[in-house]
């Protein structure tokens, strides 16, 4: 692992805001784009990490939309913003690739966060396809 973390601000109690939200995940988008065509690092990203990353993407497109169609209950405005945000602060604790090398550590974890992420990526797709 190259020990190398996400570029920009970490995620942290600013993330409340509807505007440190989304510079948050331009960031992150561009981080994540800039890690994909580097050749050095794409072996580092097992499948944990990559799905992190695209549930993130995910989420925060969705919560763009929400964001902008202002016939869209509020409540489900903020809490779309404050989930996205909760899973931003979980998972950017963790150095680039890193995810994949603390579940190895135990199959227990790795089968719970794997499910909670499949839960997540089934409800987003559905969510996306009421849009």
């Amino acid at each position: 692992m190259s020990g190398m973390k996400t570029a920009g601000p970490r995620p942290g109690r600013a993330l409340s805001s509807s505007a440190a939200l989304l510079k948050w995940l331009d960031q992150h988008r561009k981080a994540s784009v800039s890690r994909h065509t580097s050749a050095g690092l794409d072996h580092e990203l097992g499948f944990a990490s990559t799905l992190y990353q695209t549930v993130i993407q995910l989420f925060g497109e969705i919560w763009k939309r929400f964001n902008h169609d202002r016939s869209r209950p509020r409540a489900w405005q903020a809490r779309t913003r404050n989930n996205l945000s909760r899973l931003a602060l979980w998972g950017d604790s963790l150095e680039h690739g890193c995810l994949d090398a603390c579940l190895e550590r135990s199959r227990e974890i790795r089968d719970c966060v794997l499910e909670v992420f499949r839960d997540i990526c089934k409800t987003l797709i559905k969510g996306a396809e009421d849009l």
